[in-house]
């Protein structure tokens, strides 16, 4: 698997909504499979992605806190 992450100005983003943000994240993910697989699998691979627990997280827009703790 392969991933790469970069910020894309929304309007050159395809599968971007509206909204007030200039710029996206945009986060892509290449599986590589080998073997022979039929066009009903690879969406099945594809699905199963889209349902792992890092991708539904990252989709629901979390709110991230940073917590310093000073010791000593």
């Amino acid at each position: 698997m392969e991933t790469r992450h970069r910020r894309v100005n929304r309007r050159d983003c395809e599968n971007c909504e509206t909204d007030a943000r200039a710029f996206v994240d945009e986060i892509k993910v290449r599986i590589l499979v080998e073997g022979d697989l039929d066009e009903e699998q690879v969406e099945r691979v594809r699905y199963i992605a889209g349902r792992c627990p890092v991708t539904r997280t990252l989709e629901a827009k979390p709110t991230i806190l940073h917590e310093v703790e000073v010791v000593g």
